[in-house]
């Protein structure tokens, strides 16, 4: 059975290093759509916002208090959306500073376990972007639905009234 080797000898079998290889640049792949499709729902998010802050003017008759709270969900929300943005961005910025010796083709001195070293790191990182752009989503999305229940609930208690 191939093992991969302490640090200081070569792999057993470079086989098992390419397949290993292999495998984390499918996971930096499957970071790359989960990238996309991200990106899509901040674009949308961003764009249901704007379509809201016409709404603003809804509130213009409305208690300061509301009015401030509007702000402050706006605030809130925008924040969110930009925070996103930003680790989705930096996700998808390379990190081939750490590569080291290796090419664009695999490793130049032979010596694979460098390579899945490296992309090993650069999976890790774009996942760990990824988590931290859906932890701002999710800022986002529930600023945005205590903006909407902000308009819609005044308006609900008036025409029962």
């Amino acid at each position: 059975m191939a093992t991969i080797a302490r640090d200081d000898q070569q792999p057993a079998d470079p086989m098992l290093a390419l397949h290993t290889a292999e495998f984390v640049q499918r996971t930096i792949r499957h970071a790359d759509t989960k990238i996309a499709a991200i990106s899509s729902v901040v674009l949308g998010g961003a764009a249901l916002l704007a379509g809201r802050v016409t709404d603003l003017a809804t509130l213009a008759g409305a208690d300061v208090w509301m009015r401030y709270a509007a702000g402050v969900l706006t605030a809130i929300a925008i924040a969110g959306l930009a925070g996103a943005a930003w680790f989705l961005a930096d996700a998808l910025r390379p990190r081939l500073d750490t590569a080291g010796g290796t090419g664009r083709l695999g490793p130049a001195d032979g010596d694979f376990r460098e390579l899945v070293e490296v992309l090993s790191r650069i999976a890790i990182a774009k996942h760990l972007r990824v988590r931290r752009s859906l932890n701002c989503l999710i800022v986002a999305a529930a600023a945005m639905i205590g903006w909407e229940l902000l308009i819609a609930v005044p308006a609900l208690l008036s025409h029962a009234g």
